[in-house]
């Protein structure tokens, strides 16, 4: 079965699966008695390993989980052409393939074909100026 992220994300919330609270550090936040507080998942959170088992085991077929938000995801990955006028986050083309009783196997991604972007991408104020056939470290930066 093929599942959207953000449908993922309705779907976790939907049949009560959340994940802990975090600040903005990302610690986990506790309440009184010490015990980590859940919270719905919200789109632009990314989907944990047990949330996406417990997903996948509930659903009980092999699912492509695709269309996550760019900003969970490497610069380098293509983005899904947004529609005229929205205004919400920017998805990348790629799949995450689940499995039942086994979880995530596989992950697969579109990449940014276009090298003059990513020249630019390189071009931060700490490095020199490069040309990506000159880089010797390529795309490990």
């Amino acid at each position: 079965m093929r599942l959207n992220y953000v449908d993922a994300i309705k779907w976790l919330n939907d049949h009560g699966i959340k994940r802990p609270a975090e600040d903005a550090e990302g610690n986990p936040i506790k309440d009184e008695q010490g015990q980590t507080q859940m919270v719905e998942h919200q789109v632009g959170d990314d989907i944990a390993e047990a949330a996406e088992r417990q997903m996948t085991d509930i659903i009980g077929t092999p699912i492509f989980l695709y269309g996550f938000p760019a900003e969970l995801k490497s610069f380098y990955m293509q983005k899904v052409p947004r529609v005229e006028g929205d205004t919400g986050p920017a998805f990348t083309e790629s799949c995450d393939l689940l499995m039942p009783n086994v979880g995530e196997i596989v992950g697969e991604f579109c990449a940014l074909i276009v090298s003059n972007y990513l020249d630019v991408l390189f071009r931060v104020p700490s490095c020199p100026p490069i040309s990506l056939v000159d880089c010797p470290y390529r795309l490990y930066r």
